[in-house]
């Protein structure tokens, strides 16, 4: 069962699933959809993925991982993804059609070895919103959230054109 459906939301409302990976924490990402989640008017649930000892928001439902089933289904019922720039979330989110929000780590915040997520949203940035601050997590999700039905993005067919395209930038 999904976490989705053990904490009660229901999918009338508009669903944010954050992912932080498996790797490492991203507080910097989780706090901006926090401040986002708290401070709108509009009507969306988040489901967050935090990462071992990451930062736990006031707002949502957070866990620190998920098992892949959970990832996954919260992932298909989901109607936007917010993720850092790991190529894995950004391939599943791909291969299923699903609207994604990414913002990279920064080597330079101690959020990662190197910049090689900067680097990824950058080579893929014109397809996909990727946000460098807090301001523009909140923006694109309102931009999501006015747009979009509640259900309307969650079994979207493939991007062929694009998922080609990315498959072709990472190399595969």
């Amino acid at each position: 069962m999904s976490l989705i459906a053990r904490k009660g939301y229901t999918l009338e409302r508009f669903l944010v699933f954050l992912t932080v990976g498996t790797q490492l924490p991203f507080d910097r990402l989780v706090k901006a959809c926090e401040l986002a989640q708290s401070s709108s008017n509009l009507d969306f649930d988040v489901t967050y993925q935090v990462g071992q000892h990451g930062y736990h928001p006031k707002v949502g439902r957070a866990r620190e991982v998920m098992s892949r089933g959970e990832f996954e289904d919260t992932l298909r019922l989901s109607d936007l993804v917010i993720t850092h720039a790991g190529i894995g979330t950004i391939v599943s989110c791909i291969s299923i059609g699903k609207p994604l929000i990414v913002m990279p780590r920064q080597a330079a915040l101690g959020e990662h070895r190197n910049d090689h997520q900067i680097a990824t949203a950058k080579a893929i940035g014109s397809e996909i919103m990727v946000a460098s601050n807090a301001s523009e997590i909140g923006d694109f999700i309102t931009d999501a959230v006015i747009r979009r039905k509640p259900g309307e993005l969650r079994n979207n067919p493939l991007n062929t054109d694009f998922s080609n395209k990315l498959m072709n930038i990472i190399g595969f």
